[in-house]
């Protein structure tokens, strides 16, 4: 089956209120096949409303 999405070693940093980094996205990939559903899911905080923004 054909890829419909394809990402790879995506990564997001950013500064929290204390200054210290948080990796988000640290080294992510995946391939999405054509015709497939994919849920990005995560407990508040752990990045998947980054994930979605980035695509």
């Amino acid at each position: 089956m054909e890829n419909a999405i394809i990402a790879q070693n995506i990564k997001r940093y950013f500064k929290a209120g204390d200054g210290t980094t948080v990796h988000a996205l640290d080294g992510v990939s995946m391939e999405i096949k054509k015709g497939t559903l994919a849920i990005l899911k995560g407990r508040s905080g752990s990045g998947d409303y980054v994930k979605i923004r980035l695509s």
